[in-house]
């Protein structure tokens, strides 16, 4: 039986596409990890929150002050359908007038095609990134993850005690909620992740980075997969990054086991 694995961008990356992982350091394991995918060792997925990472690191400040301008006007319609478990669901849409463009690029999505012929399919991280505002692949439900799942209540209760224990340990988003309430002076409570557009344009680049990477780990726990494989140990974030090595200790004590490709490769023998 296939064991269900999470992967974050630098390894799915790499995974579904042979020119990113052809000078990397760590090709050989990253090659033995695509080996244990293509014999049904491992059943891949990525998160949808990822996609926001398309947006060109230079654009992202300037996207978030669009997506905050006060004078930014919504119209909404509502629809019936159904919620990627077939339950019926009625959906409300709410239209931005001048928005900034945030179709995902030919590249991203010729790397999420390719994933998604490796047989990838998405995990939803909860809390769409900007609303799920991004996702422009018109790719539908079948890539999304719909079998052996826990309920939508129970998605959401297992994330939001992952963001929770995050919070605790002051790592992911946690502090740069902070860096934004000082920023307004205002409390943790009232932030708004849209509104790191306040921060310095280096900042909100690692921001949103980091903003990425706790919805990873957050869903990736949500779903109950065994492992989330990375090449990313926050070294370059340091200590308040999740991915941070750290981290990992405590993290596997609450249930979350992040494991480099080597490592990933060990755990799940041929």
């Amino acid at each position: 039986m296939a064991t269900d694995v999470t992967f974050d961008t630098n390894m799915w990356k790499r995974l579904a596409n042979e020119s990113k992982r052809r000078d990397h350091k760590d090709r050989l394991q990253i090659e033995r990890v695509l080996r244990r995918i293509e014999t049904d060792v491992i059943d891949p997925f990525f998160c949808d929150a990822t996609v926001f990472e398309s947006v060109d690191r230079k654009r992202r400040k300037g996207v978030l002050q669009e997506l905050v301008d006060p004078d930014m006007q919504a119209a909404s319609s509502a629809e019936t359908g159904e919620n990627f478990h077939g339950m019926p669901l009625m959906r409300t849409t709410f239209v931005m007038q001048n928005m900034p463009d945030l179709t995902v690029n030919e590249h991203w999505q010729n790397d999420i095609k390719a994933a998604l012929d490796l047989g990838f399919l998405f995990i939803r991280s909860r809390v769409p990134a900007f609303g799920g505002m991004v996702v422009d692949l018109d790719l539908g439900p079948s890539v999304y993850k719909i079998s052996n799942i826990p309920s939508n209540s129970e998605l959401m209760d297992r994330f939001m005690a992952a963001q929770d224990e995050l919070d605790r340990h002051d790592v992911g988003m946690s502090h740069i909620r902070t860096k934004v309430g000082e920023a307004l002076e205002i409390s943790l409570e009232k932030v708004n992740m849209l509104e790191i557009a306040v921060l310095s344009e280096n900042q909100v680049k690692a921001s949103v980075s980091e903003w990425m990477d706790t919805l990873l780990v957050c869903a990736h726990y949500a779903y109950g997969h065994p492992y989330l494989c990375t090449l990313d140990d926050g070294g370059g974030a340091g200590t308040k990054s999740v991915m941070h090595r750290d981290h990992r200790p405590w993290l596997k004590d609450f249930g979350i086991t992040i494991l480099d490709a080597k490592e990933l490769a060990d755990q799940l023998a041929l």
